[in-house]
């Protein structure tokens, strides 16, 4: 079936365990205990909490934030659903991320690397001058960990425990996970013709979850194994308002300003070896805000230009863990270019720098939020009049860090991640 000209130009560009020890552990144990399981940090780039990935769209530009092409604009550029043709869309993507988290400590390395399945699903209703969504997202975490052989934590606690008369450590493991689904609801509305805002809120059920475990013995006899199994769940409310301006035939501007998302976690305790932990116990660690900026450029009917700047305001969030103190906000910049090849296919690269603004003392060793470059491209087809299938793959470099701590024999830390990610996504107009 041929494509009308309405669909076309929607697919367009500038429609663009631990048997209990019965001695109290040290209180350093603590501290420790704590590192080893903070894990809150993004999949892909991001900010220190916060996750962009919403979209097949987004895995193959990395720049949305002025995105009018397609119905994933709801998550990256409310306001400029407007500029989208009147109809019902839904756009559903998922994203297969393949992960390799280490500690490297004296040449030898301690990985993660078990992959992560990230979903979304996006859904607009959009009639003359005004819009009406939905999105379901995963704005922050989105995955686990899994070091079978443990990692740097686990070995400064199994040090610690050679205080007890252990010199040995015969095994060690931690699995982490983090999952922050978010349900917006939300509309926009067009003032004239070349302005447009939005205004959105957004439910956010949290839950972090960690099982970690440490075997010592004395030369390999009378082993004892410790373990910490708990969970921590919070669900808060926050605002997401959005403002588009067609500057020119050319030219398109996005803004977007989300709220921080206050969260109380509340810890559920399994099991506490190490008498570290009271269940029902609560922490405060929002979900920080932003500020998206983003500006498209038409350079010829084929071929168009986007930029994306995000903030993301962690100085400002109510984080009350001191692994967050003196924190300052980090930024990602993005620069995507499109073009069409023919009326059913378009391709895209692009390009995002990722600054986490946080020292390396300071990080998770499970999942360190760690500064990154990233390299994206991938293909939109338009499968027919009213279906677009959109591919995109991605790469992080991250840059590597290491810790300034020489106290043991398990410092410093050199903390690295490597990343790729493959998308799909599917957006139906009816």
């Amino acid at each position: 079936m041929n494509a009308s000209s309405s669909d076309l130009a929607r697919f367009s560009f500038n429609n663009m365990e631990i048997e209990t020890m019965n001695r109290r552990p040290y209180i350093f144990l603590f501290v420790l205990t704590v590192s080893l399981f903070s894990f809150s940090s993004p999949l892909i780039a991001g900010g220190v909490t916060n996750n962009q990935t919403f979209s097949a769209e987004y895995i193959r530009t990395f720049s949305r934030n002025a995105a009018i092409n397609s119905s994933d604009a709801v998550a990256y550029n409310p306001a400029g659903v407007m500029r989208l043709e009147d109809g019902n869309y839904i756009n559903f993507f998922i994203s297969h991320v393949l992960k390799d988290y280490s500690n490297t400590i004296a040449g030898t390395d301690y990985e993660s690397t078990i992959p992560s399945d990230v979903p979304g699903l996006i859904a607009l209703h959009k009639k003359d001058n005004w819009a009406a969504f939905f999105a379901f997202t995963i704005p922050a975490g989105g995955g686990a960990v899994d070091f079978k052989d443990g990692n740097a934590t686990t070995l400064s606690i199994g040090e610690s425990l050679f205080a007890y008369g252990y010199n040995s450590i015969d095994s060690q493991q931690i699995k982490a996970n983090s999952f922050y689904y978010g349900y917006t609801l939300g509309g926009a509305y067009q003032l004239n013709e070349k302005v447009s805002i939005s205004l959105g809120a957004r439910y956010i059920d949290a839950t972090k979850g960690a099982d970690g475990s440490v075997t010592v013995s004395i030369s390999g006899t009378n082993p004892s194994t410790k373990v910490e199994k708990y969970t921590d769940t919070a669900r808060g409310l926050g605002w997401i308002a959005g403002a588009h301006i067609k500057a020119s035939d050319k030219m398109e501007v996005g803004l977007r300003y989300e709220t921080a998302t206050p969260l109380k976690f509340k810890r559920a305790v399994e099991r506490d070896d190490l008498n570290m932990y009271t269940d029902g116990s609560e922490e405060i660690q929002d979900l920080p805000g932003l500020i998206g900026l983003g500006v498209s450029y038409q350079l010829s009917p084929d071929i168009s230009l986007m930029g994306s700047l995000t903030q993301y305001r962690e100085a400002d969030a109510n984080l009350e863990s001191s692994d967050f103190d003196g924190i300052g906000n980090g930024y990602e910049a993005a620069l995507s270019i499109e073009k069409r090849f023919d009326r059913k296919l378009k391709g895209s690269i692009g390009y995002m720098h990722t600054e986490t603004n946080l020292p390396a003392d300071k990080m998770s060793k499970e999942n360190p939020p760690l500064s990154a470059e990233t390299i994206c491209g991938g293909l939109a087809y338009l499968y027919s009049p009213k279906t677009v299938l959109n591919f995109g793959i991605s790469k992080s470099i991250y840059s590597r860090e290491t810790t300034s701590d020489t106290s043991s024999a398990y410092d410093p830390v050199e903390l690295d991640k490597k990343v790729i990610t493959l998308a799909l996504g599917v957006e139906h107009k009816f």
